[in-house]
C-alpha cells in the first residue's frame, strides 16, 4: 500500500514540474534560511553552557545608585571585594578575579603586544576550563607559570609542544621569563571568555593599588562557584550587612554611591539587560528575538507558497479523485495520499535544504562574525528541527487539500461542478499574509539602515578623519617618556598637532566624580565624567570650542603636574574645561555665562574638595558611538593619567603617516610593541552590529520577497489557465491585451495593498520601541514605509504581467477550444 502510495506521489509531482519546481525550491530555501537562524539563536541562547557545573558558577555583578540617577547594574566589581566574599560566604565553594591587561610579548625575536587575563590560583577550580597539555597541578601555584589557549601556542610555537617554552613578559618595565605549563582548549564560540593568556594575579605588579586594592574601582571581574545553585540567594540576601561591614561608605545613596554585590548566573549574562560580558562582547535579546521570529516568518511564507499553489491545483486533480472514489477508493486513503505526497515533497525540500546550509554556511558566519558548525545528530544537531520541519510542512501543506478533495462527491468531482470560493478565499488570505511579512521585513531593513548610515555620518562632535591613535602609552616603559614621543612625533611632516589623553574612541573607560555645586546639598551632587587630557587637546581632536579659551602652558593653574600632592590639588585649585551636557548644572544653556563659575571634587585623604574654575566650554565629544548619551563631563590636564596619543595629519595616507609613527616609536621604544588605530576605523566598529543586523534583515527580506513572488508567480499561472475560456470570450467582444493584463494584475493587487496596509502598523511599532533604544536617531518618516509598499507591489506586478502579456496575446480561437 504505501509503495503505491509513494509510486502515485512521485508521478503526480513529476507530471507538474512547474509546481514541483516552484514548491521545493521555495520550501528548501525557506527551510535552509530557518536552519541557519536557528544555529545562530542556539549559539545565542546556550553561552557559558559549555563549562561544567556550569548552573553553579556566577559572576559578581553589582547594583549601583549615583544621587539623582536610577539603579543601574555594573558587570564588573571591585577586586578587592572578593576574597572578603569567600571569608563571609560559606557557600561560596571557590572563586576567581579576572583582571584583563596587555603585555608586550617576546619569543625569539618576535614581538607582539598580547591582550592577557590576570587570574587568581581559583582560575582551574571555578571555570573547570578543559586543558590539551599540562596540568593544573603547575599552572597558576607559581608566578612564573602561565597558561595559553591552543590559538596562541599554534600562533607562536606551530607544530612544536608549548608545554616548557619560555616567554618573555614585560611586567611594570621589567622583563620576565614565564614558563608555558599548560594548554587550554579554544573556548567555543558561544563563550563570554576568550582565553589566550592567563597569567597568576600579583597585586604588586599594578603600578596603580586602585586597581586591586579600593573599592572604587569596578574594571575588573569576579566568578564565583557556590556548593549549590540555590545559594545564589542566600549570598545576595546577605549583601546589605556584608557592605556595612567592609564598605560602610557605600551603604546609602545620600553618602554619594550606593553600591550591592548580586550574583548572576554565567549562562544568563550574555543576554542580559542591561548589557555585561566578561571579555567578549554582550548579546542583545532583542536581536536574537527578532532574528529568531524572522526564521519563523520565513518558513510561514515558503509554506504559505507551497499551501497556495496546492489548494489551487485543488480543481485540476478533482475528476482524479472522482474516478478513484468511483472505483472504491475510501475517504482516508485518498486523505493519506495527498499526505504522503506533499510529505514526499517536503523531505525532498529538507533534503536539498541541507545542502544550501553547508554552501552558505562559511558566508553567514562571515556576515556574522561567527564561527557556527554544522552539527547532525544530536539535540543540538540540526536534523530534529529539520524533522519537526518537514513534519509541519508536510501535514500543513497537505491537509486542507486532502480534506477538501477527499470530501467530494464522486459525480461532483467528474462533472466539475464543485465550488471553489472557499478555496479561492484561502488563497487571497494566504497571500495578504506572507506579503504581510514580506513588507515588514523591507520595513525594518530600511529603517535599520538608515539609522545606521545616520549614526555613521552623525557629529561627534569632533573630526575621526585624519587621525591616529597610539596606544599602550601608560607602561612603566614608556609612560616616563610620554612628553619625549610627543616631542618626536611633532617634528614628523605632514603631523599637525598632537596631543595625549585618558580616554580615547578604542576604549570603554570612564571615571565619573561628583560635582558639588553652590547652592546644591551635597546629597544631591551629580556625577560629572573626569576626562584628563594634554595641551592641543581640542585642536587635536578637531573639536569646537563655544566660549572661552583651551587650556594652556600659559596659565599655571591650567595644569596638574605629577609631583603635585592632593594637599596641594585642594589648596590652589585649578582651571577646566566643560562640554556643553555640563551646562544644566550650573543652570545655563549660554557657554558664555557658565565661564567663571566653579565646582569641587574630592580630590584630599580626608574628603577634602578642590576647586575647579571653568576657563572654557567645547562642543560635547562623544569618544565612542552616537547611540550613547554625551555625559557631562570636564576636561583637566593631568599628565599622570595620560594613556594614548592622537596625531592629527593631512596630505600624506593614513598608511604612509602609520609607518613614520612606527619608525619614531621603534627609535624610543625598540622593546616595546607600537600599537596604533585609525580613529574613523575604530568608530566603524561601534556600528557593527547594527550594521550586522541590517544586512541580515536585507538578506532574509529579500528571500521573503523571492518566496512571495515564485508563489504570485505559480498562482498567476494557475489562475491564467482557470480564465482561458474567459480570456478568450472577452477578446472575442472586443478586449485588447491591456484590457486584459490590466484584468489579471488587478486581481493580484489588491492582496499585497492591504498586506501593505497591515505591515506598515505593525513595522512602525518595532522600530519606534528599537529606536528608543538610540540616543542619536533618525525620525519615523513615511519614506521607508512607502519604499517598502511601493517595492512589493512593482515585485508583484513585473511578477503577473509577464505571465499575463504571454495569455492575453494567445488567439482566442486556441482559446475557446480550451478544455
Amino acid at each position: 500500500m504505501w509503495r503505491n502510495y509513494l509510486i502515485i506521489a512521485a508521478r503526480s509531482l513529476a507530471k507538474n514540474r512547474l509546481f514541483t519546481a516552484l514548491n521545493l525550491i521555495g520550501l528548501a530555501v525557506g527551510m535552509a534560511a530557518c536552519l541557519l537562524i536557528a544555529m545562530w539563536v542556539r549559539n545565542e541562547t546556550t553561552y557559558d553552557q559549555w563549562l561544567p557545573n556550569a548552573d553553579r558558577i556566577f559572576v559578581v555583578q553589582g547594583k549601583t545608585q549615583y544621587p539623582g540617577k536610577d539603579m543601574e547594574i555594573w558587570s564588573g566589581s571591585s577586586a578587592v571585594m572578593l576574597p572578603l566574599l569567600m571569608q563571609d560566604f560559606p557557600q561560596i565553594e571557590a572563586g576567581t578575579r579576572l583582571i584583563r591587561a596587555s603585555r608586550a610579548i617576546r619569543f625569539g625575536t618576535r614581538v607582539e603586544n598580547q591582550p592577557i587575563f590576570l587570574a587568581d590560583t581559583g582560575f582551574f577550580d571555578v571555570l573547570g576550563i578543559p586543558l590539551v597539555e599540562g596540568s593544573v597541578e603547575k599552572v597558576l601555584k607559581q608566578p612564573d607559570q602561565i597558561a595559553v589557549s591552543e590559538r596562541f601556542a599554534r600562533k607562536w610555537f606551530g607544530a612544536a609542544s608549548a608545554i616548557g617554552q619560555t616567554l618573555t613578559v614585560t611586567v611594570k618595565g621589567e622583563k620576565r621569563p614565564y614558563q608555558v605549563a599548560a594548554v587550554m582548549r579554544d573556548t567555543p564560540s558561544n563563550s563570554s571568555m576568550e582565553f589566550d593568556v592567563v597569567m597568576l594575579l600579583n597585586e604588586k605588579d599594578f603600578g596603580d593599588p586602585a586597581r586591586t586594592m579600593q573599592w572604587g574601582n569596578f574594571s575588573g571581574s569576579s566568578i564565583v562557584k557556590l556548593k549549590d545553585a540555590s545559594d545564589a540567594a542566600q549570598v545576595d540576601a546577605g549583601a546589605d550587612v556584608f557592605i556595612a561591614k567592609h564598605a560602610p561608605d557605600l551603604v546609602k545613596v545620600e553618602d554619594g554611591f550606593y553600591y550591592r554585590p548580586r550574583l548572576k548566573n554565567i549562562t544568563t549574562i550574555h543576554l542580559q539587560t542591561p548589557p555585561a560580558s566578561i571579555s567578549r562582547p554582550p548579546g542583545d535579546p532583542r536581536l536574537v528575538a527578532s532574528i529568531g521570529a524572522t526564521g519563523l516568518l520565513i518558513l510561514i511564507i515558503a509554506t504559505i507558497t507551497y499551501i497556495n499553489l496546492a489548494t489551487a491545483r485543488v480543481s485540476l486533480r478533482a475528476r482524479e479523485v472522482g474516478l478513484r472514489k468511483t472505483l472504491g477508493a475510501e475517504r482516508h486513503q485518498l486523505m493519506l495520499q495527498f499526505l504522503v505526497e506533499s510529505t514526499l515533497l517536503a523531505a525532498l525540500a529538507g533534503a536539498l535544504a541541507l545542502a544550501i546550509v553547508e554552501l552558505c554556511l562559511p558566508a553567514f558566519n562571515a556576515l556574522l562574525a561567527q564561527k557556527l558548525v554544522i552539527q547532525y545528530g544530536g539535540w543540538q544537531g540540526v536534523m530534529l528541527p529539520l524533522l519537526v520541519m518537514v513534519a509541519f510542512v508536510g501535514v500543513i501543506g497537505g491537509w486542507y487539500p486532502a480534506l477538501v478533495l477527499a470530501r467530494l462527491r464522486p459525480r461532483e468531482a467528474i462533472t466539475g461542478q464543485h465550488g471553489g470560493a472557499s478555496g479561492a478565499r484561502l488563497r487571497q488570505l494566504l497571500v495578504v499574509g506572507q506579503f504581510s511579512i514580506a513588507v515588514l521585513l523591507m520595513t525594518c531593513m530600511a529603517i535599520v539602515y538608515a539609522q545606521v548610515l545616520f549614526m555613521r555620518s552623525a557629529d561627534m562632535g569632533y573630526r575621526p578623519e585624519g587621525l591616529i591613535l597610539i596606544s599602550a602609552t601608560q607602561r612603566v616603559e614608556v609612560r616616563g617618556r610620554q612628553q619625549n614621543l610627543v616631542d618626536v612625533i611633532k617634528r614628523i611632516p605632514d603631523v599637525t598637532a598632537t596631543t595625549r589623553s585618558q580616554f580615547d574612541p578604542t576604549g570603554n573607560g570612564l571615571w565619573r566624580q561628583q560635582a558639588f555645586l553652590p547652592g546644591v546639598p551635597d546629597s544631591q551632587a551629580p556625577q560629572i565624567s573626569a576626562q584628563a587630557v594634554d595641551w592641543d587637546y581640542v585642536k587635536t581632536y578637531g573639536g569646537r570650542l563655544l566660549a572661552g579659551r583651551d587650556l594652556d602652558q600659559q596659565f599655571s593653574n591650567d595644569n596638574f603636574p605629577e609631583n603635585l600632592t592632593p594637599e596641594e590639588v585642594v589648596k590652589r585649585g585649578g582651571n577646566v574645561l566643560v562640554n556643553r551636557a555640563a551646562l544644566k548644572f550650573f543652570n545655563t544653556s549660554d557657554p558664555r555665562t557658565a565661564l567663571g563659575k566653579t565646582f569641587q571634587v574630592n580630590a584630599g585623604p580626608d574628603g577634602q574638595r578642590a576647586t575647579y574654575t571653568l576657563v572654557g566650554v567645547i562642543d560635547d565629544i562623544r569618544l565612542r558611538s552616537a547611540k550613547d548619551e554625551a555625559l557631562p563631563s570636564y576636561y583637566a590636564r593631568n599628565v599622570e593619567e595620560m594613556t594614548s596619543v592622537a596625531v592629527r595629519f593631512q596630505g600624506v595616507s593614513p598608511a604612509e603617516m602609520t609607518a613614520r609613527l612606527e619608525g619614531a616609536w621603534k627609535q624610543l621604544f625598540p622593546d616595546s610593541p607600537f600599537i596604533s588605530s585609525l580613529v574613523d576605523t575604530a568608530i566603524e566598529n561601534y556600528y557593527q552590529d547594527e550594521a550586522r543586523r541590517g544586512s541580515l534583515f536585507a538578506l532574509f527580506a529579500g528571500i521573503a520577497i523571492v518566496l512571495c513572488a515564485a508563489g504570485l508567480y505559480g498562482l498567476a499561472v494557475f489562475t491564467a489557465e482557470r480564465r482561458t475560456k474567459e480570456i478568450g470570450i472577452r477578446k472575442v467582444l472586443g478586449a485588447s491585451v491591456i484590457d486584459i493584463v490590466k484584468l489579471l494584475v488587478w486581481q493580484f493587487s489588491k492582496p499585497v495593498i492591504i498586506a501593505t496596509l497591515i505591515a506598515w502598523p505593525l513595522a512602525w511599532w518595532f522600530m519606534r520601541e528599537w529606536l528608543n533604544g538610540f540616543n542619536v536617531r533618525i525620525a519615523l518618516t513615511p519614506v521607508p514605509f512607502l519604499a517598502a509598499g511601493v517595492l512589493a507591489m512593482v515585485i508583484a506586478w513585473l511578477t503577473v504581467t509577464w505571465h499575463a502579456m504571454r495569455v492575453a496575446r494567445m488567439s482566442p480561437i486556441h482559446a475557446l477550444r480550451h478544455e
